[in-house]
């Protein structure tokens, strides 16, 4: 174990007070973080390495709540190394900034994303909202890949096609912008392909998103930057469905519910 780790760990114990069970599972925390780095420098980690961190423990099959344990020890050591390592930023401090972008896009704003605003360093995209309002939003791992594969094809189509580059992201068979209305053409057909009965739309991607957040335990305040909502209100409507999907459980599994005997 790096020797930063063992103080950082020495500090929470000595002066927080942490305990033994706690510092155990923060230690396995940045044990496996530190091995993800592969002899990268701790001080050096930028924002990027720890979303690719956080990444991979999504990919493992974490659960989110181990996930957001991992990113919040991780987060808590650049603190103290920012407080007393000498440290001069604290890539932390932007990975939790980003985790208030939303991913939980509308069809539209994707439409409407531009190449021009993809950063990949940061792993993030400028987007116009609702109201031409302009917010960042966080992108994975995974979509980070996924767009860089898709970028090369996108150029090779536009080329192939002799069609001016216009700048949008997605585009159409015909190398014009992908419209809303493409999009939901093209989940409806992976809907058929896939035989699922349940009607889908993008709109529906972006509602699962919101409920796994409030269901994960995200605060509302947070949930409605995440995605967007100028109102609160708009955003309660998910914590009403996730109270339903909680009281089914409930009817199902308590001996005082209301399932069949």
């Amino acid at each position: 174990m790096d020797r930063r780790i063992e103080d950082y760990l020495s500090y929470l114990e000595s002066v927080r007070g942490l305990s033994e069970r706690t510092l155990r599972v923060y230690g396995e925390d940045l044990d496996r973080y530190e091995a993800f780095l592969a002899g990268a420098d701790l001080d050096a980690a930028a924002a990027h390495d720890i979303r690719a961190f956080a990444g991979s423990l999504v990919m493992e099959g974490k659960a989110s709540s181990s996930v957001n344990r991992a990113l919040s020890t991780i987060r808590g050591f650049y603190r103290y190394r920012m407080r007393f390592g000498g440290l001069t930023a604290d890539p932390g401090r932007e990975v939790e900034n980003l985790s208030a972008s939303s991913p939980g896009c509308r069809a539209s704003g994707i439409a409407g994303m531009t190449v021009g605003r993809l950063d990949f360093p940061r792993g993030i995209v400028r987007i116009l909202g609702k109201g031409s309002k302009e917010r960042v939003v966080f992108l994975g791992r995974m979509a980070l890949q996924a767009l860089a594969s898709y970028l090369t094809i996108r150029s090779m189509r536009l080329a192939k096609l002799r069609v001016s580059d216009h700048g949008r992201v997605f585009i159409n068979a015909r190398g014009g912008p992908l419209s809303v209305r493409g999009m939901e053409l093209i989940v409806e057909r992976r809907r058929v392909a896939s035989n699922m009965n349940k009607a889908i739309s993008p709109h529906a991607f972006r509602h699962s998103f919101a409920t796994q957040l409030v269901g994960a335990g995200a605060d509302i305040r947070v949930v409605q930057e995440m995605m967007g909502h100028s109102s609160i209100s708009t955003t309660q409507v998910y914590t009403h469905v996730d109270m339903e999907h909680l009281r089914k459980v409930y009817e199902l599994a308590h001996p005082h519910g209301t399932k069949d005997r």
